[in-house]
């Protein structure tokens, strides 16, 4: 009996020893399902990341929509008495520069006439007057071609030179107050703003507006 007792009262103990470890099996479970719902939350993060950014792309397209076109007179509305002076004579030396081509295209028109009558001449076999109509119509026109390249080389340089003038000085007025107008914003204002859209604005934007007031202003009134 005392053999049987003995090994009954070591049962248990060797049941302890065979029974598994089911604490290394459950903390493995929980690093699992911790693990799974940490990646559901950055998948969840990520989504809503995107959402954001979608949402932005969204907000900038209906800005660029809200964009009214301006007029004409309202471009010049940062200009300054001197700068609207340059203006008119831009405009004035424009007009100039868009005349100037079709007279150059009669003129050599008129020298074709020259040179045809010249071989009318030749053929009733009166030479001394075709020569001397040839030399003397030929400086006349280039006489003309001269004149009219001055007059062209003054007219370009007009044009350049005010159109250049004030379309700078309205895109330095223009910067001035776009930088003050941002001086004077909340603090909250900057962190509604992309890295780099100020100085892209400030740079790139105005000069696309200081190209438009110039010299391919003048182009308008040039091809008329």
């Amino acid at each position: 009996m005392s053999e049987k007792a003995q090994s009954v009262a070591e049962a248990p103990a060797s049941l302890k020893q065979t029974r598994p470890d089911t604490s290394s099996t459950e903390k493995l479970s929980v690093r699992t399902a911790n693990s799974k719902a940490d990646v559901e939350d950055d998948i969840e993060n990520f989504d809503k990341h995107e959402k954001l950014l979608d949402d932005d792309d969204s907000d900038d397209g209906k800005l660029v929509e809200d964009i009214k076109a301006v007029g004409v007179l309202q471009l010049f509305r940062f200009s300054t008495p001197f700068d609207r002076l340059l203006t008119i004579a831009g405009v004035c030396f424009s007009c100039a520069a868009g005349v100037v081509n079709p007279v150059m295209i009669i003129i050599f028109s008129n020298l074709m006439g020259v040179i045809l009558q010249y071989g009318q001449y030749m053929s009733d076999s009166d030479v001394e007057s075709a020569n001397h109509y040839l030399d003397h119509e030929s400086r006349h026109y280039c006489l003309l071609f001269f004149i009219l390249g001055i007059v062209m080389w003054v007219v370009s340089f007009g044009v350049n030179a005010c159109w250049a003038v004030s379309a700078e000085n309205q895109g330095l007025r223009i910067r001035k107050l776009y930088y003050k107008s941002i001086m004077r914003q909340d603090i909250g204002w900057f962190d509604t703003i992309k890295t780099g859209e100020l100085t892209t604005r400030i740079t790139n934007d105005v000069n696309l507006v200081q190209e438009g007031l110039g010299e391919k202003f003048g182009f308008v009134f040039m091809n008329i």
